[in-house]
């Protein structure tokens, strides 16, 4: 567990400054020359001196009294004092046993202060561990991330050879692997039946177990043996509580030092586990608040998207885009959590237009024009009113402006737009693209990745593009797999991605070429055809 202060030997406590006056005292005022010995008969201390363990050199004329004493940290010694003709040798020996009483009591008392200095730095170093930990789950509100810092740390104190977290999942009931340290991958999403599972007894009792004896556990001789990767004895399980209700366990399996686990470990890990429910509680409610936010800011966006049937669903499928180009850009998760937010309310300044003109499919007056080009300024001007949706504000605000300038409402230009924003354009331009199609629906994104690619460098970030037109090919390519598995007569030989990339690619670029007016040739077409026929489109 934590570092301690190992236990002093006997020598180490006579040399002691406090021993040593302790001892000079006695020696100046008794008589008689006193030695203290070890258990071996080597010298500790003599006549005012602490010895290095010689052995001890009495002339053989030389009478002494000896009595033995013992401290509770094991350690043995004697008290040996020489005397001459002159001495009451039967007072003495009492003298002698009431010294060796009062140096035993002395030792005792070094020992107790030891000890409560131990415990004191213990104490110390485990509030700081804890108060570390606290801190760095204080702004952490993903569930696997905070059982990942939690598990670190322990697996830094405890040093076992595996160790991992499962939490229960309240749908199913089973414990499910959420963070872990040295098991094999083939576990890294085990799921267990919480009755049948070795850690059913620790969450019906609520208490911590270790478990170093499976004669005492008999019922589970079948679940845990030598052979068994994930659960090796020893075990300490300590349970996850979140309100009140044990909702996971910390499981470590076998320190790598080979020592037993002790009452502190548990104690420690407990400590832990108590913070690591206490967060978790707080993501759960933190979820459940985000969930009724989100559920309300639906709400708002259906409401400006039943003003015009046609685009159902478009707030939330542009939301899922941008997700989805967030993520490949290895953007923080609180980032993609706002990013969503911000699909999901990018057009919610149209709620003050008229639907008349939302669903006016004819050319707009100027009037209108302006109308409609003003919502994005009105709906930052509605989300901006929460101080903690100023970035979204700022993001909806700009999501129609061009990568070359020619966009509004302030006409900004490449990096000068948000990057956020970049990132809505082109998912609200895509989905847009899908949507208002008039071609044959078999062809669900062919003319909108040429529309796009076309639009490459001008209205749409290069860079955010690229990244989004290889994901809707990827998730072409997951269609066809799906629809020749349905239906493997329909095509002929069952392409590889890298085929099917490059004959994507080629239908690309053939209609890329008619949309910058080329006209098709009839063997162009019919290629067209055969390539379009070859991915069962």
């Amino acid at each position: 567990m934590l570092n301690k202060s190992e236990i002093p030997d006997l020598h180490t406590l006579i040399s002691r400054r406090e021993l040593v006056y302790f001892l000079d005292q006695i020696n100046v005022i008794f008589p008689g020359e006193i030695s203290v010995l070890d258990s071996e008969g080597g010298i500790i201390y003599e006549n005012g001196h602490v010895k290095d363990q010689t052995d001890l050199d009495i002339k053989p004329e030389t009478e002494f009294i000896s009595h033995p004493f013992n401290i509770t940290n094991g350690s043995s010694g004697s008290i040996v004092v020489s005397i001459d003709e002159n001495t009451q040798k039967e007072t003495l020996k009492d003298n002698v046993a009431t010294l060796a009483k009062m140096i035993s009591d002395k030792l005792e008392q070094e020992l107790k202060s030891d000890n409560l200095a131990s415990e004191i730095i213990n104490i110390y170093q485990e509030l700081n561990l804890l108060y570390e930990l606290g801190e760095l789950l204080s702004s952490v509100l993903d569930a696997k991330e905070i059982c990942r810092i939690v598990l670190d740390q322990a697996v830094d104190i405890i040093n076992p050879k595996s160790a991992f977290v499962m939490l229960i999942e309240p749908d199913t009931d089973e414990l499910v692997m959420t963070a872990s340290m040295g098991i094999d991958n083939k576990f890294k999403d085990l799921r267990l039946q919480m009755k049948e599972s070795i850690y059913s007894k620790v969450i019906r009792n609520g208490s911590p177990t270790v478990i170093d004896d499976l004669e005492k556990y008999p019922e589970l001789q079948d679940k845990i043996s030598k052979d068994n990767d994930l659960f090796t004895i020893p075990i300490m399980v300590v349970p996850i509580n979140i309100k009140e209700k044990v909702s996971g366990i910390i499981s470590m399996s076998e320190k790598e030092n080979g020592k037993k686990f002790t009452t502190e470990d548990t104690k420690l890990i407990t400590a832990m586990a108590s913070q690591a429910g206490m967060s978790l509680g707080n993501a759960r409610l933190y979820e459940e608040q985000r969930e009724m936010f989100l559920g309300t800011v639906e709400t708002l966006a259906a409401a400006v998207e039943a003003k015009d049937p046609y685009t159902i669903g478009h707030c939330r499928r542009v939301a899922e885009y941008a997700v989805l180009i967030g993520q490949e850009l290895g953007l923080p998760e609180g980032e993609v959590a706002d990013l969503r937010l911000a699909g999901i309310l990018h057009d919610i300044g149209k709620i003050g237009i008229s639907g008349l003109v939302l669903k006016k499919r004819g050319g707009l007056s100027r009037s209108e024009h302006e109308k409609l080009k003003n919502h994005p300024v009105k709906g930052a001007e509605i989300i901006g009113r929460m101080q903690h949706m100023k970035n979204i504000a700022l993001w909806i605000k700009h999501h129609h402006e061009c990568y070359d300038g020619s966009g509004y409402p302030d006409g900004l230009k490449e990096e000068e737009i948000p990057l956020h924003s970049r990132i809505l354009a082109l998912a609200d331009a895509y989905d847009i693209l899908t949507l208002s199609r008039n071609y044959n629906a078999r062809y669900p994104y062919d003319i909108p990745i040429v529309k796009l690619h076309l639009s490459s460098g001008n209205q749409y970030d290069p860079a955010i593009v690229d990244i989004f037109l290889n994901l809707v090919r990827e998730n072409g390519y997951k269609k066809y797999l799906d629809e020749y598995n349905k239906n493997p007569d329909k095509g002929g030989m069952k392409l590889n991605r890298v085929a099917y990339y490059r004959i994507d690619s080629e239908i690309i670029n053939i209609l890329t070429q008619e949309a910058q007016g080329k006209a098709l040739s009839e063997d162009e077409q019919q290629r067209l055809q055969e390539l379009r026929k070859s991915v069962l489109r």
